[in-house]
């Protein structure tokens, strides 16, 4: 699971998880190392302690996270692996496995060539806008034509010149039409006084380029979310949103550029809620080779489609953003 998890030993579940305490905790700790690494396969690392809780004596062991590239975790005793959810463990599936195993390796999904698929597809504003900023950056993409251009920096691939997936998906007129759930699908979590069957409000589906999803998505939850009329230090009101509109961008744009677009997720489309004062989104694929307990240090960065990343750079928005 992402950010690993917590072993607590001690408590007795069947009295409301009253501490009950642990015998010979040293014993116990000299156990759960050897369980972690003869029992599983790969050997998982973690820290353990002592600690007193309610007059008793607890063992709480905080288990790391596995690297990307040993996952999936199995028992060596069945050879499966599991899925903590909610107060049992579930038996991962092969489309699950399948994914963990694809995982171990830096992935290329995005390179692929779409089928079907040629420069004729690419939106005309976002194309001339890529193409400008390429040539403006390189000295040797300066001397190429359009066609090589494309070839080079990875928006075409393949003999027949037809689009990779990042190029369709960054700069296409209409990606839906070869990949129908890579789109945003928002919707504002039920409120009081919404009927009974209400499962959620104002649900919209976004589609496009990933630039223009990102901007319609962005201005949708700035419309779904309240805004204050704040009296700043130098006297003028102003409207403040709830949300910072530059986290929003943030939070959208990493959602689309680092989901997963393997064969096995592309079925499932990028969510987003708004509920209350907060948004959530998620993407297939989760985070790739970072861990939770690594996000926001400095310095630390992973792109799951390092060829879309690139071409987004490359990209701008409607107020040259």
């Amino acid at each position: 699971m992402p950010g690993g998890g917590l072993v607590v030993l001690g408590l007795d579940e069947r009295s409301g998880f009253a501490a009950t305490g642990v015998e010979r905790p040293s014993v116990l700790m000299e156990g759960l190392a050897a369980m972690a690494r003869q029992a599983l396969d790969p050997p998982v690392t973690f820290e353990a302690e002592q600690t007193f809780f309610e007059g008793s004596t607890l063992v709480v062991a905080r288990v790391d996270e596995l690297p990307s590239s040993s996952e999936p975790c199995r028992v060596r005793a069945s050879g499966k692996a599991y899925l903590r959810a909610h107060d049992g463990d579930d038996e991962l599936s092969q489309l699950e496995i399948q994914a963990l195993l694809a995982a171990r390796e830096t992935p290329t999904t995005d390179a692929n060539p779409v089928p079907g698929t040629s420069a004729s597809d690419l939106d005309a504003d976002l194309l001339a806008t890529c193409l400008r900023s390429r040539r403006a950056g390189s000295q040797l993409l300066t001397a190429m034509d359009d066609g090589d251009v494309l070839q080079r920096t990875g928006v075409a691939a393949g003999e027949k010149g037809e689009l990779s997936l990042a190029g369709l998906l960054a700069m296409g007129v209409y990606p839906q039409q070869q990949l129908p759930m890579a789109v945003i699908r928002a919707s504002i979590a039920p409120r009081r006084g919404d009927g009974s069957g209400t499962r959620a409000a104002d649900a919209r589906s976004f589609d496009g380029p990933l630039p223009v999803m990102l901007e319609e998505a962005a201005a949708w939850v700035s419309r779904a979310t309240m805004t204050a009329l704040v009296t700043g230090e130098d006297g003028p009101v102003r409207d403040t949103p709830e949300i910072p509109p530059e986290a929003v961008r943030e939070l959208v744009a990493n959602a689309l550029i680092h989901r997963d677009y393997g064969p096995w997720a592309l079925t499932q489309a990028t969510t987003l809620t708004v509920s209350g004062d907060r948004i959530s989104l998620t993407n297939p694929g989760g985070l790739w080779g970072i861990s939770v307990d690594r996000l926001g240090r400095s310095g630390v960065t992973s792109a799951r489609n390092g060829r879309l990343l690139t071409i987004y750079q490359h990209l701008r928005s409607s107020d040259d953003r």
